[in-house]
């Protein structure tokens, strides 16, 4: 081989020297990258977790309200409509009691007359 030749072949193998150099620093580059990705990513998992646990709670703890008030409505509806329907009843038996009262006192008026006669 000559001289230049060999020159070049040594230029080759320095630059395929950097080159790879090079690459192993953009793999190292990554790797630390990929390091600090996770590192970031299990911290946002970690505060996502406590932020949807606090909303978990939450929706539990408005559907368990949700459900009280409306059995609570169902209740107090019935209570309302039974106490309305009594009271229709009781004053409907007041004004029957009110009418065989007015009947009794007439007959009895009737009766003492008679017996005055």
């Amino acid at each position: 081989m000559n001289e230049k030749t060999e020159k070049v072949r040594r230029q080759a193998v320095t630059d395929l020297n950097v080159v790879v150099e090079r690459i192993d620093n953009v793999k190292e580059t990554i790797e630390d990258y990929r390091k600090e990705n996770k590192e970031a990513h299990t911290t946002i998992i970690k505060k996502q977790d406590y932020t949807n646990g606090k909303v978990r709670s939450l929706q539990i703890w408005k559907a368990t309200m949700a459900g009280g008030l409306i059995i609570l409505s169902m209740v107090a509806g019935y209570i309302i409509s039974d106490y309305c329907s009594n009271k229709k009843a009781i004053t409907e038996g007041e004004k029957a009691t009110a009418v065989n009262y007015e009947i009794i006192l007439k007959n009895s008026e009737n009766i003492q007359r008679m017996l005055e006669q």
